[in-house]
């Protein structure tokens, strides 16, 4: 680790079902937009009550329960849910990363924590 040096065991079944999710459904999946990319798919398929709202101009954001959750609390809500340190955080949510990268990322997080 080098950044931050948290040593965290990361939760290796969520990164393994947010990756699984977006593979099955890569219409789903905008790594440029935060609700839709690793980020916020890890909030919407681990924690229940955290769901997608589209408005009537089509815009749509992520609430948990009644509370929107803003876009500069994703990633460290997922960050938190993902048990990552920064570091790792930064680089799976990076916006320019394709789908081989998102394998090779959560393979690298799953093995070595």
């Amino acid at each position: 680790m080098t950044y931050g040096e948290v040593d965290l065991m990361a939760n290796t079944e969520l990164l393994r079902k947010t990756l699984q999710h977006i593979k099955d459904n890569p219409e789903q999946w905008d790594q440029k937009r935060w609700h839709k990319d690793f980020a916020g798919w890890s909030l919407r398929l681990g924690i229940p009550d955290v769901k997608v709202n589209t408005d009537a101009d089509g815009i749509e954001t992520l609430y948990q329960g009644d509370d929107r959750v803003w876009i500069d609390d994703i990633a460290t809500k997922a960050e938190e849910l993902l048990q990552l340190d920064r570091g790792q955080a930064i680089r799976l949510f990076c916006g320019a990363n394709t789908m081989d990268d998102l394998s090779a990322l959560v393979d690298e997080f799953a093995t070595f924590g």
